[in-house]
């Protein structure tokens, strides 16, 4: 959090970039964040994917909203 004021942000998969890479399930433990002012926070997040599904790295994306502004960040 970059503001003085307590902030709310909600974390959620993007989804994979692009259809040839796997989509592996996502659990992540707290998807509801609350910071206070200048303030930062580390969530466990975990992948799950077939192993035969699984042939090298691939990306996995995530975006934080800002429940008080709204604003999108990936």
């Amino acid at each position: 959090n970059k503001t003085e004021e307590s902030r709310v942000y909600r974390i959620e998969p993007e989804g994979s970039p692009s259809s040839e890479t796997p989509a592996p399930e996502i659990l992540i433990s707290q998807n509801l964040v609350r910071l206070d002012g200048f303030r930062d926070a580390t969530i466990p997040v975990f992948a799950s994917l077939a192993r035969d599904r699984y042939a090298e790295s691939f990306p996995i994306v995530f975006s934080v909203r800002d429940s008080s502004s709204g604003e999108v960040r990936p």
